[in-house]
């Protein structure tokens, strides 16, 4: 059974920053056959490879100095209006580029040896319906890792669950109630609960002293900084890791050790086929509740309360007709 694991990007703080390069020498790249024969060459190594950027199979737009011009980017900010994905951020007076930053995690997952054919971690850049058809039915575990409180889950765990992935996550938004719907033994639950981040955040919240404590987490973030995943340039991700160290808006270091506890038991469970089977069907089963039928039943009997309409049929297509005072209840 292949394991494919679905994971939102509901942190944005813990996606790593790309670094966006303006190709200001190259003219403007538009990846279609027709126009490959009048497109310089431009050397892409996203992926550790050389190759031409006709030829990789990832989103990348190439901009030259042209069309900066033309498009008025006259700051990094802008840079979003033209680039797919692309979100450009604040910290003070820091512009912080954001774009498949999970992507760089790539080069040392699908090129670790120990763990070759076991795992590899892929970005789709263009995530769509038509791609949803095809990867919701084949997930096993549905990551819904938003920070308890920020409320920014949606239904994408709903139909997770209802095509038999399990779930792991916060105790957040749709969550919850998934939880409540399922039973709390068939979800990973993990992190905060938004009573004690509420509280982090009027006490006083140290994320440097959290990690100090933490040998785990610690080496964790200075292989991030220290540029194991940015050969290239190894200081890529050290603003990063200092945000974290130092602010941790989104409590993620406060999570950690908890999500490796609930990653420690979706692997236990894993390896049991059949109980894995049985959390799944019960995901699966518990999800009924979330039904349209459900919900708009509820919204006719609490939100709208319409009048009952009365309707008399007196005639169907095929001649036959009754006139019974029968009633039909339209919402």
């Amino acid at each position: 059974m292949t394991s494919i694991r679905m994971l939102p990007f509901t942190r944005t703080a813990s996606t790593l920053a790309l670094t966006i390069v303006a190709l200001s020498v190259q003219p403007a790249i538009a990846q279609s056959p027709a126009d490959d024969a009048a497109v310089a060459d431009i050397i892409v190594t996203a992926q550790r490879v050389a190759e031409r950027l006709q030829d990789v199979p990832l989103a990348i737009t190439a901009l030259n100095a042209d069309t900066i011009e033309k498009n008025n980017i006259t700051d990094i900010t802008r840079l979003q209006d033209l680039a797919p994905g692309l979100s450009v951020g604040r910290s003070g007076s820091d512009a912080r580029p954001n774009i498949r930053g999970i992507n760089t995690e790539a080069i040392g997952a699908n090129s670790d040896p120990r763990i070759g054919g076991k795992l590899k971690l892929v970005f789709l850049p263009n995530y769509s319906v038509s791609l949803a058809e095809t990867i919701i039915p084949a997930a096993d575990l549905s990551e819904q890792i938003s920070t308890a409180g920020t409320e920014a889950s949606g239904t994408g765990n709903m139909k997770l669950a209802l095509n038999g992935a399990c779930t792991i996550g916060t105790f957040d938004g749709a969550n919850i109630e998934m939880a409540q719907a399922i039973g709390a033994e068939n979800v990973f639950e993990f992190g905060l609960h938004s009573e004690a981040v509420i509280k982090h955040q009027s006490d006083g919240y140290d994320p440097a002293k959290l990690a100090a404590c933490d040998p785990v987490l610690t080496q964790v973030l200075n292989a991030i900084a220290s540029g194991v995943f940015s050969a290239d340039e190894p200081g890529r991700y050290q603003a990063l890791v200092h945000d974290l160290r130092c602010r941790d808006q989104y409590f993620l270091l406060a999570d950690f050790a908890d999500y490796l506890r609930a990653q420690s038991s979706v692997d236990a469970l894993y390896k049991n086929t059949a109980a894995w089977a049985e959390c799944a069907l019960r995901n699966v089963a518990g999800m009924g509740i979330f039904s349209v039928d459900r919900t708009v039943g509820q919204y006719v009997d609490r939100v709208w309360q319409p009048d009952a309409v009365r309707v008399v049929a007196s005639s169907f297509d095929d001649g036959s007709s009754f006139d019974d005072g029968s009633r039909c209840d339209v919402g």
